[in-house]
């Protein structure tokens, strides 16, 4: 009997001793994955070059402190990155995969207003939480439309428009506009926000101009506006179109005779535009890595880290797709932090319980219908000539702005109830 109980105990501890080996590189590989959906490729790869520096930017800086802390257990995340080609068919199918197989917690992305809208049907499939880090059409947050589990921490298109049309018909004043908007989701949901607010003022004459996405020579788009005579042209192309856009007004004298305003700007796409292209522009920007002189000290000095830190890990500044992508997975790290958990219905419970936030933009809450509502909505800037541009920090190609207003209050969303709420 002493024997059978010595043998039994040897084996015992062989098999706990193997479990316990066996259990060391698992535990060592031991990760939570977020997912990173955008258009690495294609016509708006500048902008998705610098989400995916800032998604990889946040990732390290959480991996830095120790991980997320989970049951007293510290874990490190690692960012699972998928290129969508602004195809919103690819987008769904690396979601799928990223759920499915690798097995990620969360997804963050979109570079295009069409690929959110589809990872948010994605969502009602295989759930995961959801933040669009891009301006997503109004459906994304309509109560009939959005998933459970979905968030968008940018502006809406809709957004954009309603911002840009009160903005102008309040401070420029001007008796006829031109809205000048590229053929696809985005321009949809930019003319969905601008129609409304606009048709607030019968005293402004204003026509909606398309043009098709994707085009380098837009020269005939732009003479159909240029006939219109309008006091204010509003353009609301984007990416590489909207450099070929404001390139091409210049070039056709367009800035002479009317104020050209751009409706959503970001480095990539006002660095890229001739700089006596840019001069005199006025454009929506979500938020600029300099506001030096603006009456927010806080934010001021919150923007001046943001940038320095982005800088010193790529050299250049971080833009306003940028600053979304950081703060949607340090959003998704507070999310896990609160609820304890990487299941995405507690996440997005937690977030939603706990809705205020700060980042280099201010005060941020999370509304009922996922939409991120900040204390500043965007800032108004005015585009600098090759003339006026320092070198600075960054060098004189991302001084192509100075501050001249900002867009604040809750004026920019639609209401609860006119979403279906």
């Amino acid at each position: 009997m002493k024997v059978v109980a010595k043998r039994t105990g040897f084996f015992a501890a062989i098999v706990a001793l193997v479990g316990i080996l066996l259990a060391v590189p698992v535990m060592a590989q031991d990760v939570i994955k977020i997912g990173a959906i955008y258009s690495l490729t294609g016509p708006v790869a500048e902008v998705a070059k610098v989400q995916k520096r800032a998604v990889e930017m946040s990732v390290k800086e959480v991996n830095d402190a120790g991980g997320v802390e989970i049951g007293g257990k510290k874990t490190k995340i690692e960012a699972i990155f998928g290129d969508d080609q602004t195809k919103a068919e690819t987008a769904t199918k690396l979601f799928e995969d990223m759920v499915k197989n690798q097995k990620v917690a969360a997804v963050v992305g979109g570079s295009v207003a069409h690929v959110p809208l589809a990872l948010n049907t994605a969502v009602k499939k295989d759930k995961a939480l959801l933040i669009s880090a891009c301006a997503p059409p109004d459906a994304f947050h309509e109560q009939k439309v959005k998933a459970p589990t979905s968030l968008g921490i940018l502006a809406a298109g809709s957004d954009i428009g309603r911002a840009g049309a009160s903005y102008i018909a309040e401070k420029v004043k001007p008796k006829k506009v031109a809205c000048f908007v590229p053929a696809y989701a985005y321009g949809n949901a930019l003319v969905a926000g601008f129609e409304p607010a606009i048709k607030k003022h019968p005293e402004i004459t204003y026509k909606i101009f398309w043009h098709p996405f994707g085009s380098s020579n837009i020269r005939r788009d732009l003479e159909a506006v240029r006939d219109f005579r309008p006091d204010v042209i509003v353009i609301g192309s984007w990416g590489q179109d909207a450099v070929n856009a404001f390139n091409q007004a210049f070039d056709m004298g367009l800035g002479k005779d009317s104020k050209l305003f751009h409706l959503w700007t970001v480095n990539a796409l006002a660095a890229a535009i001739r700089p006596e292209a840019m001069k005199g522009v006025w454009a929506q920007i979500f938020w600029l890595h300099d506001l030096a002189g603006f009456r927010d000290d806080a934010v001021v000095k919150s923007t001046n880290e943001f940038s320095a830190n982005y800088a010193k890990l790529y050299n250049e500044p971080p833009d306003a797709y940028a600053l979304a992508s950081y703060d949607a997975v340090k959003e998704v790290v507070r999310a896990m932090k609160l609820s304890q958990s990487t299941d995405p219905t507690k996440m997005y419970e937690a977030l939603m319980a706990n809705p205020v936030w700060a980042g280099a933009k201010g005060e941020a809450k999370w509304r009922k219908d996922g939409r991120c509502m900040y204390k500043y909505f965007d800032w108004i800037v005015e585009g600098k000539g090759a003339d006026e541009r320092k070198e600075g920090t960054f060098g004189s190609k991302y001084d192509f702005a100075k501050v001249v207003d900002v867009f604040s209050g809750d004026a920019f969303a639609p209401t609860l109830q006119e979403l279906g709420y």
